[in-house]
Formats: structure tokens, C-alpha cells, sequence
């Protein structure tokens, strides 16, 4: 774990006490209460070690009471609807109080599971917005298209996402996608060196279809292996690659 001087806010979006797989709307049973206490726990955790505060933007449940005792002292936002976006919770001049707070913004989904991994990887200081990991490769579902020649970019695992100070005026977008490399590339206009990865090995986002080393969601079956055997990402997105790698490699060549 690296220790820092640097202020950060872990942000918690979505829906609480879930259960079940992706596209299935149960929640609030007895045993979606169980896991989404562990997760809650994770959360807590993570933020405490890390020195984080903790503001939650959830979707309405009949258990606010249960999440404002565990996460006591956090700022929390209830919306009526299940997918809430970031800018429910900041709006342009709430942005200008958060630059005053924090150095630094993490972004996590409410039903996940923080692993010990994300501890030894997760670094404050980073100067890029790092997105949690390239899609996996199984029927080339780690690339997207885009751009004015229809390039290959990078599908991302859209479950976790770390913005640093100086791209704390893109919030309009920080809503977490599989195409967040092409908004921030296309749209905000950022190039791929203010971008990187937190894992660089080719993960799903759903921990149910692949195996994630830093999360898993709640609520679900982990699925009991890495899809694609934990093959790095081409050097050129590698945030330290080594001194042998291609740095010209991109995802057209696999």
C-alpha cells in the first residue's frame, strides 16, 4: 500500500442490497442484506486505510436507515431510480468545492467487493484518469471503434474509476462506461497518455463471467477463474512497461 499525503474521496454509486446476475432486478432479501454488509465493509475499509472520505449517491431503499449507520459520518444522496449518474450528486459548482477538498476522486460501484489486491496497486499519486482494466478478449469484446479513420480503442471494465485533480472539470462525464476511453479521447479531447489502467490483464467487469483479482460483486457467484489467464495488455497502455517492451504495440495487433 502506498502511503501519500494526497486527499481523496471514494464515491459509491448505484443500487444497494442487490442480488442476482446482470439484468435481474431482485434486492432487499435476507440474503442480499448479508452480502451488501460485507461490501459495505470492504468500502469502509478501503477508505479508512487510504484516508478517503465517503459520499454515496444509491438508489432508494426501505434499509437508508441501515446505510446511514454503517457508513456514519459519509455524506449520502438517495434517487429515486436504479442507475443513478454523478451529476445528481455534482453539478458545476459543487465541482468547484470538491477542487478546494480533494486531490483526488475513486469511483466505485455499490455491490463490489474490494479484494486485498486493490491495496497494493491502487496509488493516490497518479496523474491519469485510470480506468479499472481493458474488457476481456473473448470474441473481441475488448475493443471498440471510433474516431475519424474508425480506430481500434480500448473497451473498458467500467466497474471502478480514479480521476485526479486536473480532470475534475470533466465530471460531465465521469460516469463510468465501456466506451470512457473514447468519450475522454473524442469528446473531452484527452489523449491516451492522460489515460491508464488499474490492472494490466485483460478483465470482464462482471466478476460473475471472469474473475477480477481487486473486486467481485456481491450477490452473485465469482466466476473461479481468470477468462483470458491473466495475460498482460499491450505495453503501450501499461503505465511501467518493460524497458524491452514495444512501446508502439496498440490493440491493433492482437
Amino acid at each position: 500500500m502506498m502511503a501519500s499525503s494526497k486527499k481523496g474521496c471514494l464515491i459509491i454509486i448505484g443500487t444497494f442490497f442487490r442480488e442476482g446476475t446482470q439484468n435481474q432486478d431482485k434486492k432487499e432479501t435476507a440474503t442480499s442484506y448479508e452480502t451488501q454488509k460485507k461490501a459495505s465493509d470492504s468500502h469502509r475499509r478501503f477508505a479508512n486505510a487510504f484516508g478517503m472520505d465517503i459520499h454515496i449517491l444509491a438508489y432508494t431503499t426501505k434499509w437508508e436507515e441501515t446505510l446511514r449507520e454503517w457508513y456514519k459520518g459519509s455524506t449520502i444522496l438517495f434517487k429515486p431510480k436504479k442507475y443513478p449518474l454523478i451529476n445528481d450528486f455534482l453539478n458545476d459548482s459543487d465541482i468547484n468545492t470538491v477542487k478546494l477538498q480533494y486531490d483526488y476522486i475513486f469511483l466505485i460501484r455499490s455491490d463490489m467487493y474490494i479484494k486485498e489486491y486493490l491495496y497494493t496497486v491502487f496509488n493516490p499519486t497518479w496523474e491519469r484518469i485510470m480506468m479499472c482494466s481493458i474488457c476481456f478478449t473473448m470474441n473481441n469484446y475488448h475493443i471498440c471503434r471510433a474516431g475519424p479513420h474508425n480506430q481500434i480503442e480500448p473497451r473498458v471494465n467500467d466497474a471502478m474509476l480514479f480521476i485526479p485533480k486536473p480532470f475534475f472539470h470533466i465530471h460531465r462525464y465521469w460516469f463510468d462506461t465501456h466506451t470512457s476511453w473514447i468519450q475522454y479521447k473524442y469528446t473531452c479531447m484527452l489523449s491516451d497518455k492522460n489515460m491508464g489502467f488499474i490492472i494490466e490483464s485483460y478483465h470482464d467487469s462482471d466478476s460473475y463471467k471472469d474473475m477480477n483479482p481487486v473486486y467481485y460483486f456481491v450477490g452473485r457467484c465469482e466466476h473461479g477463474y481468470s477468462i483470458c489467464n491473466n495475460t498482460k495488455i499491450p505495453a503501450y497502455y501499461q503505465l511501467h512497461p518493460d524497458k524491452d517492451s514495444n512501446m508502439d504495440e496498440r490493440l491493433t495487433y492482437l
